[in-house]
């Protein structure tokens, strides 16, 4: 039971932090070590302009994906 319960919290921990940087920062850094947020705003479209469109595809997919992924996890 305890062990149980310290797996979920540090799943809950991980995903928090996961899902607290935007998929733009991290596609910026490690494809191609930029700082989007000196470019403008962390969005898609941000992305597209200083990265290219296949950096932006990838920043929508995963964009759609953490949204899916907290509807998904807060229904019953």
């Amino acid at each position: 039971m305890f062990v149980e319960l310290l797996i979920a919290a540090l799943l809950v921990a991980i995903s928090y932090l996961i899902g607290g940087i935007p998929a733009a920062y991290w596609d910026g850094r490690l494809q191609c070590g930029v700082d989007i947020r000196e470019h403008g705003n962390d969005g898609t479209v941000n992305a597209v302009r200083t990265l290219g469109w296949r950096s932006g595809l990838l920043v929508l997919a995963a964009d759609v994906a953490q949204c899916g992924r907290s509807t998904k996890g807060s229904s019953h």
